[in-house]
């Protein structure tokens, strides 16, 4: 072979290999695998929102393809482009760039500003889509009592870096926010078994005990709820208060839906992160670092209670 070709070869694979190192890895990039399926329809939806604002930013039409899974189904798979959506992005200074620095899945997490204001701008959006697509899939009920989502199953014993337990007062404080009547009923929605084990499942169970034991002393009424995850999103997209311990499921459905969202922070107490993001209720998280392991429930418990 011509050595001028060698060297041309040469110099191409260099100048590739150097391009993809320089390339800006998404951050954020989640702990365990997440897949784009039913099973995990919080992360779901949003990718979904996240493709459409990626063909916001490029002036074009956005077209998809669903499941036969509820409410994504009834997600429309094509959307005509959005010049005053294109707009506002521009005004709030929020590029292609930015949006893809971020995991499609992660997005849900606002440690930023403006992913916060990202939302903000996209709210009646993906308010008016989620809420046909619940009523196509005939799950849209009148829910009458705030909704406390408890995330716990393959968190928090993995640490990953988006899920936290709280202090016992972030569900105080949070549901001293609520004007309730004389009911004072308060759901607590759980899924124990999502990528969890059997010692995972037995842990949870017994936090799970523990945070309705602490809220009935408080003088509320709880009742506990886990039903298919397309009903349990719909209620909470429905529910007149969501009160989210963190995750794309209860922030895709709380933050978007017909009631009051209030959040633990995306981020442990004590960073300094989105310090204008007025759903988020500050310095409640647990930083991980604090924990040997989360199998340890009564070292767990009494820094909960502190």
């Amino acid at each position: 072979m011509n050595i001028n070709i060698i060297l041309i070869i040469i110099i191409l694979f260099l100048i590739i290999f150097n391009y993809n190192k320089l390339q800006p890895k998404p951050k954020n990039v989640p702990v365990e695998n997440f897949y784009n399926s039913p099973n995990q329809l919080g992360n779901t939806i949003c990718s979904y929102f996240y493709d459409y604002a990626i063909s916001v930013c490029n002036k074009e039409d956005f077209n998809c393809e669903t499941s036969d899974y509820k409410i994504i189904k009834d997600l429309p798979t094509y959307i005509p482009f959005n010049i005053d959506l294109y707009n506002k992005f521009q005004e709030n200074d929020i590029t292609i760039d930015m949006i893809q620095s971020i995991c499609s899945v992660c997005l849900w997490h606002c440690d930023e500003e403006w992913i916060y204001n990202f939302w903000i701008i996209l709210k009646p959006i993906v308010y008016e889509i989620l809420n046909n697509a619940i009523i196509k899939s005939n799950i849209k009920n009148d829910i009458k009592y705030p909704i406390i989502h408890f995330r716990c199953a393959d968190v928090p014993f993995v640490k990953h870096p988006q899920y936290y337990l709280q202090k016992y007062s972030f569900f105080k404080t949070a549901l001293e926010k609520f004007p309730f009547n004389e009911d004072k009923t308060v759901i607590i929605m759980y899924y124990l078994n999502h990528l969890a084990d059997e010692n995972k499942v037995s842990a949870c169970n017994v936090y799970l005990k523990n945070l309705a034991a602490y809220i009935n002393n408080l003088g509320y009424n709880c009742k506990l709820q886990s039903k298919e995850n397309y009903e349990d999103f719909a209620d909470l997209f429905n529910a007149p208060y969501v009160i989210s311990t963190g995750g794309s499921f209860s922030f895709m459905s709380g933050f978007f839906g017909n009631g009051t969202f209030i959040s633990t922070e995306h981020c442990e107490d004590e960073s300094n992160c989105c310090e204008n993001c007025n759903v988020f209720l500050k310095n409640y998280n647990i930083p991980h670092s604090l924990i040997d392991s989360y199998y340890d429930i009564n070292m767990v418990e009494q820094i909960r209670k502190n």
